[in-house]
């Protein structure tokens, strides 16, 4: 393994690590290329989830010793329109953060860590709010469309 690739999968392990005591139940991990890596399909099949990482231009099917390689890529070629509805779901979970970021543009300014996540919450709650809002008032036009009609 290369070093760049081993200075990758050190936080990759990690973060998967807290990520999946946090959700238990999780059976399936997303990612674009850059997570296309060996290393890190080891670490998520190993913990018992499926990946679906977009693979990079230069991937095979050769699994050099990770049992889970092949598995995560065969689905694309047996089922190609069932592996990318799965692998959509990362860029609606994209889109949310595009729309987060750009509601709430500066950087969190809270210095603790306790107070940087309340902050972080906070954002994640208006952004919820905001949307149940929205989604409440079409709602409602939907309605009074139908009455009128």
């Amino acid at each position: 393994m290369n070093v760049s690739c081993y200075l990758f999968t050190l936080p990759y392990s990690e973060v998967f690590g807290q990520t999946r005591a946090s959700h238990p139940g999780m059976t399936q991990q997303l990612g674009d290329g850059a997570y296309a890596i060996r290393e890190v399909v080891r670490v998520t099949t190993e913990a018992g989830v499926s990946c679906r990482f977009l693979p990079r231009r230069n991937a095979n099917l050769k699994a050099y010793g990770v049992s889970g390689w092949r598995p995560s890529y065969w689905g694309l070629i047996v089922n190609p329109q069932g592996w990318l509805a799965d692998y959509h779901l990362r860029s609606v979970s994209e889109v949310v953060w595009g729309a987060m970021k750009a509601r709430h543009a500066r950087k969190i300014l809270k210095r603790l860590g306790v107070r940087q996540k309340t902050e972080a919450s906070l954002r994640a709650v208006s952004y919820n709010l905001r949307r149940l809002a929205y989604l409440k008032w079409t709602e409602r036009e939907l309605r009074l469309d139908r009455i009128a009609a």
